[in-house]
Order: structure tokens, then C-alpha cells, then sequence
């Protein structure tokens, strides 16, 4: 993205924010800036980002931009690398398929060992 894309996206996000009060940090909208910046994307990973979904051996910048931030981080430095457990409630994450539930008791639960997405458990 360049910089008059910026621009004209930041402009757009004011336009409606001043409009009808629509907020331009949805997760969507990230998430379509992250892939306009980020154009040496591999494109697997590219197109999973786009869909909203996670796949073992993304890094953490990644699956934030697929899936948002999450509800908690937890991060175990007695480990070697780093382990870092992030969880997201009411998200089921199952062949690179990716659901939101009303369901909030079920969650997934990342684990990124160094910068790499290692596990993906739902429970």
C-alpha cells in the first residue's frame, strides 16, 4: 500500500466515523491493511489471513491479522525459546476452518513456541 492509499483509506475511515459513528479497527478492516502491506506474503498464508483462519507454522503478527487480538496471552519464559498460549473464547479452529460460536465456554488456545504458531487446540 502506498502512501496515497493510506491516505485515502485514513480519510474514508473519518468520512464514515464523522457519518455514522463506524468504527475502522474492526478486525476486517486490520486485516485488509495487514495483506496491503504485507505484499511478499506467502500466498497460502495470504489467503488464509484473507478468509479469517489459522494454520500451524504462521507467526503471531499473522494470525493476529486473521484472527484479531486475543482474549488473553500468556507467556512462559522458563521455556526455551519462549512458549506464549493465547486464547480466543467462542472460536472453533478446525481444518484451516474457522467459526465463531455463541457458545463462549468454547474456546481455541494458540501456542506459538519462538515466533511460530506450533499447536492449535480446541476445547
Amino acid at each position: 500500500m502506498n502512501h496515497k492509499q493510506i491516505q485515502a483509506a485514513l480519510a474514508l475511515c473519518l468520512i464514515l466515523w464523522v457519518a455514522g459513528g463506524i468504527a475502522c479497527t474492526s478486525t476486517a478492516t486490520k486485516r485488509q491493511v495487514y495483506l496491503e502491506t504485507h505484499t511478499d506474503l506467502d500466498p497460502q498464508v495470504r489467503e488464509l489471513i484473507r478468509q479469517g483462519t489459522v494454520r500451524e507454522g504462521m507467526t503471531p503478527e499473522q494470525v493476529e491479522a486473521a484472527l484479531g487480538p486475543p482474549d488473553s496471552r500468556r507467556r512462559f519464559e522458563a521455556e526455551q525459546p519462549p512458549v506464549e498460549v493465547w486464547t480466543y473464547p467462542g472460536v472453533l479452529v478446525r481444518n484451516q476452518i474457522t467459526r465463531t460460536l455463541t457458545d463462549l465456554d468454547y474456546q481455541v488456545r494458540l501456542i506459538f513456541r519462538g515466533e511460530v504458531l506450533e499447536r492449535i487446540e480446541d476445547f
